[in-house]
C-alpha cells in the first residue's frame, strides 16, 4: 500500500465513523460509537502496517514535538487568562464561575500529562 492509498484510506475511516457515531447518537445508543471508534482504530493500525513507504522521518517527528510544545504553551497561558477573567466576572454571570474552573482543571490536567509523558520518556532515553 502506497502512502496516498493509506491517507485515502484514513479519509474514508473517518468519514465512515463520523456518520457512524452520528447514527448511533440519533439511535441513542453510545456502545454502538464505542464500538465504532475500536473497529476503526483496529482497522487503520492494519492499514498502516500495509504501508511499505516511509510514513514520518525524524525531522517530522521533531516538527511534530516543537508544535506540540509551542501548542501547550499557547493553550496553558490563553486559558489560564481566560479562566482567570471569567472567575473574576462571575458576578456577571454565576456560570462564568464554573465554566472558569473548568477550563482553570483542563489546563492543569493537561500540563500535569504533558508533564507526566516528558518524565517517563526521559527516563525511558537514560
Amino acid at each position: 500500500m502506497t502512502k496516498k492509498e493509506y491517507r485515502n484510506c484514513r479519509i474514508a475511516a473517518t468519514m465512515i465513523l463520523c456518520l457512524t457515531i452520528s447514527w448511533s447518537m440519533q439511535v441513542e445508543n453510545g456502545f454502538i460509537a464505542a464500538i465504532a471508534v475500536l473497529a476503526t482504530l483496529l482497522f487503520l493500525n492494519a492499514c498502516r502496517k500495509k504501508v511499505k513507504e516511509v510514513l514520518f522521518d525524524e525531522r517530522d517527528l521533531q516538527i511534530a514535538g516543537k508544535a506540540t510544545r509551542i501548542s501547550i504553551s499557547i493553550f496553558g497561558i490563553v486559558g489560564s487568562i481566560v479562566a482567570l477573567l471569567l472567575m473574576g466576572f462571575d458576578h456577571l454571570n454565576s456560570s462564568f464561575q464554573l465554566v472558569g474552573q473548568t477550563i482553570a482543571f483542563s489546563v492543569c490536567i493537561l500540563l500535569i500529562i504533558n508533564n507526566i509523558i516528558y518524565v517517563y520518556y526521559h527516563r525511558k532515553g537514560k
